[in-house]
């Protein structure tokens, strides 16, 4: 691929139109040539892979804030599929039962409260299979995940609840902002997750967690690929493979979180896919 990574800069607005200026790439820069040849490597094996009940033409990476100090392709990171259409990765989650690699049903393994796992492990903390850290009082899990995954894409904490946070889950019956009042929310995942009260002022930001992520991710395809011949497809915190070989790939995903992360996150395994929305 002649531009297999891009580089952009800081977001000016947070919303999801806002995806931050394409800036030029001095490609004699070797950590530019790392990322790119790894990038090459993937959709070389990629190529004459069947995938199939999807559209994929290849990936690229795209590394954010490259505007910012100390910027040195270690920022955001994640892989994304390019296509004709909408990609796997976009696609809705109900199309996934007709998507096959090589003939073969997907299943998704996902790692677990993937940001929060990282800042854990930045502590010296490693996940306990035992307890999901979505789940304690009475919140529901949805509410206390979205407040999460809304708060560790920010840089300090929401004064309301996102318009496609309500609406998304709206379409599970939670009215959040009647039944569920942000600064609430808020109060009581910080009593259960310390680790969130210092937020606004901590120097890790999701640049940060999503490039420790998306290396692990990204290596991970790559191993299975290059040395194992099973093709995986990066869901962002997540890989979609083909059922005969989900032992292998959790695997070799957890050897490459823990090489990038210091720890072995929690897998879960999805292979019953929702239902279309009425």
């Amino acid at each position: 691929m002649a531009h297999p990574v891009i580089v952009r800069g800081k977001r000016q607005f947070w919303d999801q139109e806002d995806k931050g200026k394409k800036l030029p790439i001095i490609k004699t820069d070797p950590a530019y040539i790392a990322a790119a040849e790894q990038v090459n490597r993937i959709n070389a094996y990629m190529a004459p892979q069947q995938i199939t009940g999807c559209k994929h033409d290849g990936f690229i990476r795209i590394f954010n804030h490259g505007d910012q100090d100390g910027f040195a392709y270690n920022m955001g990171g994640r892989l994304y599929s390019k296509a004709s259409g909408v990609s796997y990765q976009n696609m809705e989650k109900h199309h996934r039962h007709d998507m096959r690699i090589n003939g073969e049903p997907v299943v998704e393994l996902d790692i677990r409260a993937s940001f929060l796992t990282i800042l854990y492990a930045q502590r010296g903390i490693a996940p306990d299979p035992s307890i999901d850290p979505y789940t304690f009082g009475l919140i529901p899990r949805a509410v206390i995940k979205a407040w999460i995954a809304m708060t560790l894409g920010y840089d300090r904490f929401h004064s309301n609840w996102s318009d496609e946070t309500v609406e998304k889950l709206g379409g599970e019956g939670i009215d959040l902002r009647k039944e569920y009042p942000i600064d609430i929310v808020r109060a009581a995942v910080i009593d259960e997750h310390p680790i969130l009260h210092g937020w606004p002022n901590s120097t890790v930001r999701w640049q940060n967690l999503q490039y420790l992520e998306s290396s692990a991710i990204i290596d991970a395809v790559e191993v299975l690929g290059l040395r194992h011949g099973i093709t995986a497809l990066p869901l962002h915190d997540a890989l979609l493979v083909q059922r005969s070989n989900i032992d292998t790939a959790s695997e070799i995903l957890a050897d490459t979180f823990r090489e990038h992360i210091g720890v072995v996150p929690v897998f879960k395994i999805k292979d019953r896919w929702p239902e279309k929305r009425k």
